[in-house]
């Protein structure tokens, strides 16, 4: 029996101050084993209200293990400040 490949889409999505919501970025992953950054100018957006991160299967989600890592917003022209991670990772699966 050969599992099929996942493919999911991690997404970045914001709420307007009136309920509108819109997409800022959107990236297409595979199981390939590779770690990918992103930096997204969220300029574009500056009227957002909330910004929700997002991650959607593509097929059956049944034992799919995908995450943000470290998500950050830093302001343009300062450092970011190093993370330091003192959290116990917990997974909560969702029943829908």
């Amino acid at each position: 029996m050969s599992l099929e490949p996942l493919v999911l889409y991690y997404r970045l999505d914001y709420m307007a101050a009136n309920g509108y919501i819109g997409t800022f970025w959107q990236w297409r992953e595979q199981n390939d084993g590779k770690v990918y950054n992103a930096d997204i100018d969220l300029v574009a957006g500056r009227t957002q209200r909330a910004v929700i991160l997002t991650i959607l299967a593509t097929g059956n989600a049944t034992n799919d293990r995908a995450l943000w890592g470290s998500p950050r917003i830093v302001r343009a022209g300062t450092t970011p400040q190093p993370m330091t991670d003192t959290s116990t990772p917990q997974f909560t699966p969702l029943r829908w």
